[in-house]
Parts: C-alpha cells; structure tokens; sequence
C-alpha cells in the first residue's frame, strides 16, 4: 500500500493547515509519537516510528520549553516527506527514519547553541554543525564516515525551499571533510 499524495491545494507548510498530518497512521501532528504512513507495502506490517519525546541532558524535547523548536522541528520532517533536494517525490517512511536519527543530534546541537528555529540556521550555523560533527567518532572509534556526514548535510539542506536552498547549499559544498577533501555530493 501506498500513502496519499499530499493534497494538492494545502501548502506542506501551512502551519495552520488541518490536513498537515496526512501521511501519519494512527497518530496526530501534536503527538509525542508519529507513526507514518506506509510508503511501501513491506512496511505495512512495521510502521516506522518517530519518537519526538527522545531525552536531552535536561528532560525531554517535547517539553514545552523547546516548543517552537518543536513545531519548528516537526515541520522540517514533514517537508522532507512531501518533497525535498534529496527527492523531489518526498523521502518515503524508512528514509524518513534515517534522516530523523541525524535530525536529532542537529536539534540537540541546536538546543545547545540556542538555535530556536530551522530557518534560523545559517552558513555560519551550518559550519559550526558541520565541525562539531566531523569531531564525532563512529562506533567502531574513528570520525564518521562521508556517507554519514552527507546524511547530516542532508538534513540541513534537504527540505529547504528554492528560494533559500542556494545559501545553505553553498555552504555545506564549502564544508571539508575530516581527511582534508571538500564534498561534491552534499549540496
């Protein structure tokens, strides 16, 4: 089974819109918990699941203290679902699933450096992330791989619109990598 397509006539990012939570099973926009929409028939059986209530080292995002990070958060996700750079038909529920690991470690990071919303993020924000990130380790010990870097630059360019994507884009090609060479693949 597939999920709907996103009503043509209702804006992705309509905050205010009823219908924003169409490709969510069983759950609402405001829950702690998203359980998307199927967008293969072998996930029919395993709905991927979006926990929006992870810990942070001072409670849980889903505080209301973090609230406009939050909704801010949650409309990023549901943009990538719609459509984004990475795929103009929208990321399906498992790659939704992967880029919300990588979400988690930006909003924490975010949460960190007092970033209270997505459009807020710029090329100075964006290289900051990407030098924090670079520092990470792998579970094996060393950085983290150029697959799992482009992961996280996915996440900060993937849903942004045209109007704004050039900057941001721009600036994660900019980004080196921990070995010295410079990506081609992350904007």
């Amino acid at each position: 089974m597939s999920s709907s397509p996103a009503p043509a006539a209702v804006a992705p990012h309509a905050a205010s819109t009823p219908v924003r939570d169409w490709f969510l099973r069983d759950s609402r926009w405001e829950d702690d918990q998203w359980i998307l929409a199927p967008t293969n028939a072998m996930h029919e059986d395993r709905p991927v699941v979006i926990r929006w209530d992870f810990s942070l080292r001072d409670g849980q995002f889903t505080h209301r203290r973090y609230a406009a990070l939050l909704e801010s958060a949650r409309q990023h996700v549901a943009l990538f679902r719609v459509g984004s750079t990475l795929s103009r038909s929208g990321c399906g529920a498992r790659s939704l699933q992967i880029y919300f690991q990588c979400l988690r470690t930006l909003i924490r990071w975010m949460i960190q450096e007092e970033v209270r919303r997505f459009a807020d993020l710029d090329a100075e924000h964006i290289a900051d992330f990407s030098r924090a990130i670079r520092r990470r380790r792998s579970y094996t010990g060393p950085t983290i791989s150029r697959e799992t870097l482009t992961h996280y630059y996915g996440v900060l360019i993937g849903p942004v619109p045209t109007s704004r994507r050039g900057a941001r884009c721009a600036a994660c090609r900019s980004l080196s990598w921990s070995d010295g060479s410079r990506s081609n693949t992350a904007g």
